[in-house]
């Protein structure tokens, strides 16, 4: 999909990786809905992308994707702003191992209402046009993590869900694409602050060490990554952008990975 002339609605879009998107699809034609749950992030967003892009090319949405009525609400709210819309992106996700329902809430949860919705006002079947729903993991949803597990387990869900969605029984229905983004760790306000939500006290310091020692990456390379996944990638692709690279992950099937016991 070329995003010139097309409307996104983006969660999480007001700071780190989702505004790194929003603003590289308003650099290349796209309209976006930048939907966040914090109003004052909201409106720092606001006055960045005004400044950079004009008045017209953007709309603000406070909403939380917990919340199934806000988060309908701001899909209509985009739509009836723009007059359509062709890619909707679930980058709103949180670490807090503590308070572990909001991760599942916010990260799995949240990530299915997004796409339910994208299906319902993109999907054909419903008299849309189509389009492509990115939906954010991480490389944890590849890793056996001790500090964060919780977190983890969210994003190998997500990577489930859209690799579930992304079949053909689904596109030639509503000719949506569903494809998954996974970053590395990328410099954002969570890579700060994410070591101090894992599952016990005594592995913070374990944590940041780990985090500062791995390979980092700007959100305006994970966005870069996010552009060409729009554009190129095939139904129920899974992508990782780690240290300014991109690749596609292969999941083997069940009988690959077997081993007897």
């Amino acid at each position: 999909m070329d995003p010139q002339g097309k409307v996104a609605i983006i969660t999480g879009g007001a700071s780190g990786i989702g505004l790194a998107c929003s603003k590289i699809l308003l650099a290349n034609g796209a309209n976006v809905a930048v939907c966040d749950r914090n109003p004052n992030t909201l409106k720092e967003a606001k006055e960045d992308i005004t400044k950079s892009f004009g008045e017209n090319k953007a709309i603000f949405i406070e909403m939380d994707v917990q919340d199934e009525t806000s988060f309908e609400d701001a899909f209509k709210k985009t739509k009836s702003h723009f007059n359509r819309l062709d890619i909707v992106v679930n980058n709103a996700g949180i670490h807090d191992e503590i308070n572990w329902e909001r991760v599942v809430d916010i990260n799995f949860k949240g990530t299915i209402r997004g796409t339910l919705l994208g299906f319902k006002f993109m999907g054909k079947d419903n008299g849309g046009n189509g389009g492509v729903i990115v939906n954010v993991s991480s490389i944890g949803a590849f890793d056996h993590n001790s500090f964060v597990p919780i977190y983890c387990g969210t994003k190998s869900a997500v990577v489930a869900l859209g690799r579930g969605l992304g079949q053909s029984f689904h596109y030639d229905r509503n000719e949506v694409r569903v494809v998954t983004l996974c970053p590395g760790t990328t410099e954002t306000p969570m890579k700060d602050i994410c070591h101090n939500y894992v599952i016990h006290p005594s592995f913070k310091k374990i944590f940041k060490d780990s985090i500062d020692k791995s390979p980092h990456q700007s959100a305006e390379s994970a966005a870069k990554s996010f552009l060409k996944m729009i554009r190129e990638a095939k139904n129920g692709d899974v992508w990782v952008t780690e240290a300014d690279e991109t690749y596609s992950v292969a999941i083997p099937t069940r009988e690959a990975m077997r081993e007897e016991i």
